[in-house]
C-alpha cells in the first residue's frame, strides 16, 4: 500500500508540473479613460482525488494577451487523469511553439486541439474545455467553451450575464470549434469554473448552480468567493476548479514603487 500511495504522489505532482500558470501572483497594470486599474487573475484547483480529470493553464502572451483554459475530462479515475494531463501538455506545448515561432492565435490553438482529440479520445469519450483569450488592451474576449457551464461577466452597472456554451463537448466525432467575441469594456469581474463547482450539493441536497451566480454577483473579492464556497459545499463532491478575474481600479493616493529586492532598498522606500 505504501508503494500504491508513493505511485499516486508521483502521478499528482506530474498533474501539477505540467500545469502552467505565467500570473501566478501577479497583478496587471490597465489604464483606462485616464484612471489606473490593476487586474487579477485568481485561480482555485482542488481535485477530488489524486487523479484529477480537472485542469487548466493560464498563460500570458508576448503582446500582452492573457490566455487560459479550464478543461474537464469525462469520468474518474486514471483515465480521466491520462486525458486531462494530456489535453494540457498538448496545450501548452502548442502555445510556447507560436510564441516562439511567431504569435499565439487562438483559432490555430482550438483546431489543433481539435485535430489532437479526434486521435486521442475513445469513441464513447468525451472532454469539456473552455478556451480564452482575453486582450486587456482592447478590451476583448475571444471564446470557444465546450460543453462547459456557462461562465459570469459582471458589469460596471451590477448587470450580470451568463455566457452558455457555443459548443458541444469534444469528441471524436466534433467538425469543428466555434469562437465567440465579447466586450469587455465594462467587465468589472468575471468568473469560470468546471461543473464540480456548480453540481457539488448542498445542505439542502440541491446544486450549487441554483445560487452560486448570485454569490458572485454579492462576492466584493475572490476571498469573499472562496469564503462562500466553502460555507456552501465545503470539499465539494467532484474536483473544483475556477478562475476569478476582477478589474480594480487603483486609488489616486496610491503610488507605484519599483525596488531592488535587498532590505537596504526596503528600508530606504519606507
Amino acid at each position: 500500500m505504501l508503494h500504491v500511495k508513493e505511485d499516486l504522489d508521483k502521478a499528482f505532482n506530474k498533474e501539477l508540473f505540467v500545469i502552467k500558470n505565467d500570473l501566478y501572483y501577479q497583478q496587471i497594470d490597465l489604464h483606462k479613460n485616464g484612471k489606473k486599474e490593476l487586474l487579477r487573475v485568481d485561480i482555485s484547483y482542488k481535485p477530488h482525488s489524486t487523479l484529477s480529470g480537472d485542469t487548466y493553464s493560464l498563460r500570458k502572451t508576448k503582446d500582452g494577451r492573457l490566455v487560459g483554459f479550464i478543461a474537464d475530462a469525462m469520468g474518474k479515475g486514471i483515465t480521466a487523469a491520462l486525458t486531462a494531463m494530456a489535453t494540457t501538455r498538448f496545450l501548452n506545448y502548442f502555445f510556447d511553439e507560436m510564441e516562439e515561432d511567431s504569435a499565439f492565435h487562438l483559432e490555430i490553438w482550438t483546431k489543433k486541439l481539435l485535430k489532437f482529440m479526434q486521435t486521442n479520445l475513445f469513441d464513447e469519450e468525451i472532454l469539456s474545455v473552455l478556451l480564452m483569450e482575453y486582450d486587456v488592451h482592447t478590451s476583448t474576449l475571444k471564446y470557444a467553451s465546450c460543453g462547459m457551464p456557462p461562465f459570469f461577466m459582471m458589469e460596471e452597472n451590477q448587470a450580470c450575464q451568463s455566457i452558455r456554451s457555443n459548443n458541444p463537448p469534444l469528441s471524436i466525432f466534433t467538425e469543428s470549434i466555434r469562437i465567440g467575441t465579447l466586450s469587455t469594456h465594462a467587465i468589472v469581474k468575471m468568473l469560470c469554473y468546471s461543473d464540480g463547482l456548480s453540481e457539488s450539493l448542498l445542505n439542502d441536497e440541491k446544486a450549487y448552480a441554483s445560487c452560486v451566480k448570485q454569490d458572485f454577483i454579492e462576492a466584493f473579492c475572490v476571498k469573499e468567493f472562496h469564503d462562500k464556497v466553502n460555507t456552501r459545499i465545503g470539499k465539494g463532491d467532484d474536483d473544483l476548479t475556477y478562475i476569478f478575474i476582477q478589474r480594480l481600479e487603483v486609488p489616486k493616493a496610491f503610488k507605484t514603487l519599483r525596488i531592488e529586492s535587498t532590505y537596504e532598498a526596503i528600508d530606504q522606500a519606507l
